[in-house]
């Protein structure tokens, strides 16, 4: 492990023509005023250490024979500048970009302009920041207003707090702030030199430079993240090598830096903790000694992560912790358990299913019971046909964000057709008329009943009506009925409202997003027994996505429960509405529980979403809504779970294996 504090000594930046080169002048009371001076710079970075270590402040991050990490300037390497005297008040749109020009050794030097607000003077701060081309194509590094934005709304109980990088559609110019996204990587050095290893210092003028002269400025380039270098075995000992992914959660992935100070100051409803290594390139990576490497933002402690591995035969995971400090890289080969389906998943001493209560139909193959993954909707990942059209209106999608969250009409209101082929909304309690939307039901007598567990042959006088037989019953516990028929291995029922309340009280209760298996994301929330790091995120969320946390290896690792947005279905009818999660639409999920209240129009249901608190509520027995039921069964062991014996969801759950 090596801590890496770059030092950058005998610094000297010339600053050319003084106030010959100002530019942006205008005429104001018959004075011209500058906007801002140009500057040619040149920054000679050098360096008293030496050795094969990424503590040497070279920058291009390769291996050497024993798979260490060094680095050494390259060709086209770049710094950004900044100065800080301009106290946020540049009308610039780009930072100050500065080229190498020689290099040897530990040494080189770059040159370029900058501009400045005002003449550059003794005292002056200069930010410089490594790599430039963290700026350029596929950008991990963007300009961000210093003042932070609070968005409220009292009457939907919204508080959020976050930096904003544009403002009435148009971007920010350069301040002192930048949000730094290391999300999306390939697990590659060289991408991370290019667009991840964030290293900064300030440098200040000792003395007010005169034309053509020099200015030596002496500073430390401390890098701001950590390098983690991994490679994956089985349970067996043997190498796994036909990786396409590696997921991290638990370590921070976004974050925003004050520049002046090098602190960081992201709120904590903007923060991410999930990396994503996409593997393109198994020559490359090969060449690093079979390493998958990724950069991330350390804590400074011991820090609990999950790690996800993807191969196109299995998934793989692994929880555990360990120290992680700032500025440091290290390498680790990782023992990891293969995900195998499980039937339920544990959220305060409750047994819940897996996924959601379903109906899905596929040419003669039925299927009713719980969903193959916790993320699945109806038409997850579908573009609409002509069957979801509301009469003759055609239901619009984003191309790039396909499935059910994503359809609407009009500009951006959310409503489509659902089809009995695939469904995932039920009226409270309905077994008859499952398949049947447009019937108009009555719940007369059913008052302060609890349905869990029991059936009905009508749906009024339920104290009259009640039944044992299950072939008799038109009315109550939907999930046991189905279940219950003998040839599913696993039984469900409905959750009890003490069980679903429950929820409301779990440590982690954060907005979330799973990835399906094409690629696309669901959105809903994460709830869970184990702390998560950016747990202050909440409920309700606004109408902003970037708000959601990547929690998909923590719920293929079954650490949590995952409740998708679904929106519901109006009665009597086969409309869905508030599923469309975008374009500034309202949305929510109102998840059933088997209690029915005084009132027999109404129910009790966990609601969340853009406008809506985590919190227990009534909703309308007629509207179609989700439902994720718990299990009843106990000691239930060694059997496939149901959703792996329905051959159309194998290519997301297989007896013995999850791919998804």
């Amino acid at each position: 492990m090596k801590k890496d504090i770059l030092k950058a000594t005998a610094v000297a930046i010339s600053l050319l023509s003084l106030t010959a080169c100002s530019d942006n002048e205008e005429i104001n009371g018959g004075t011209t005023e500058p906007k801002s001076y140009t500057y040619d710079l040149s920054l000679n970075v050098g360096d008293s250490k030496s050795g094969n270590s990424s503590q040497g402040s070279t920058r291009s991050l390769k291996l050497d024979g024993n798979n260490n990490v060094v680095s050494g300037w390259e060709d086209k390497d770049k710094m950004f500048a900044y100065n800080l005297s301009d106290k946020d008040q540049s009308a610039e749109s780009a930072y100050s970009m500065i080229d190498i020009k020689s290099y040897k050794n530990h040494s080189a030097v770059f040159t370029g302009k900058i501009k400045s607000v005002n003449p550059v003077v003794a005292g002056d701060k200069f930010v410089l920041f490594y790599p430039g081309t963290a700026l350029e194509d596929n950008y991990t590094v963007e300009q961000v207003d210093p003042n932070i934005f609070n968005e409220v709304d009292k009457k939907n109980d919204i508080d959020l707090k976050y930096h904003v990088s544009e403002k009435d559609d148009k971007r920010v110019n350069i301040k002192r702030t930048v949000s730094l996204n290391m999300k999306e990587q390939d697990g590659l050095l060289k991408t991370i030199d290019k667009k991840f290893d964030y290293n900064w210092t300030v440098a200040t003028v000792t003395k007010t430079p005169e034309a053509n002269k020099e200015v030596e400025l002496n500073g430390d380039l401390e890098r701001k993240v950590s390098l983690w270098g991994m490679k994956f075995r089985d349970a067996n000992g043997a190498p796994i090598t036909d990786i396409y992914k590696v997921r991290v959660s638990g370590i921070r992935s976004y974050d925003v830096l004050d520049m002046s100070n090098g602190s960081f100051v992201g709120t904590d409803d903007e923060k991410e903790y999930t990396v994503d290594a996409s593997i393109t390139d198994k020559k490359a990576i090969a060449s690093q000694g079979g390493y998958i490497w990724l950069a991330f933002l350390a804590d400074n402690k011991e820090t609990e992560f999950t790690i996800t591995v993807y191969t196109p035969n299995k998934l793989y995971t692994k929880t555990a912790k360990r120290v992680m400090n700032v500025g440091t890289d290290f390498r680790t080969s990782i023992t990891v358990d293969a995900i195998k389906p499980e039937p339920y998943v544990t959220v305060n001493n409750v047994k819940w299913a897996t996924g959601n209560f379903i109906h899905y139909k596929k040419g003669s193959q039925e299927y009713w019971g719980i969903a193959p993954a916790q993320w699945w909707i109806s038409n997850y990942a579908d573009a609409p046909k002509v069957d979801n059209s509301l009469g003759s209106t055609q239901i619009n999608y984003d191309p790039n964000n396909l499935g059910s969250q994503f359809w609407y009409i009009g500009k951006s209101n959310g409503r489509y057709t659902q089809t009995n082929e695939d469904f995932d909304l039920f009226r409270w309690g309905d077994i008859a008329y499952m398949m049947n939307f447009s019937r108009q039901l009555g719940y007369a007598g059913f008052a302060n009943t609890d349905i869990k567990g029991n059936y009905y042959y009508n749906r009024i006088a339920p104290g009259f009506n009640y039944t044992t037989d299950r072939n008799k019953a038109w009315y109550g516990d939907f999930v046991l009925y189905h279940t219950n028929d003998g040839k599913h291995n696993y039984r469900y029922a409905y959750p009890s409202l003490k069980e679903l309340e429950s929820l409301t009280k779990s440590k982690t209760f954060i907005p979330g997003f799973c990835y399906t298996d094409k690629g696309n994301k669901v959105y809903g929330a994460y709830i869970s027994d184990y702390p998560y790091p950016g747990a202050a995120a909440k409920f309700p969320t606004g109408k902003k996505l970037w708000k959601y946390q990547d929690v998909t290896g923590l719920v293929l690792a079954n650490k949590g429960l995952f409740l998708p947005i679904t929106g519901y279905r109006e009665d009597h009818s086969a409309t869905t509405v508030y599923r469309y999660v975008g374009q500034g639409s309202e949305f929510y999920s109102v998840y059933q529980c088997s209690w029915g209240t005084a009132a027999t129009s109404t129910t009790r249901g966990l609601k969340f979403g853009s406008q809506s608190s985590a919190k227990m509520g009534p909703t309308q027995r007629q509207a179609a809504s989700p439902i994720r039921p718990v299990l009843v069964d106990d000691n239930v062991k060694g059997k496939p779970v149901d959703a792996a014996n329905f051959t159309p969801f194998n290519h997301i759950i297989r007896p013995d294996a999850r791919l998804y």
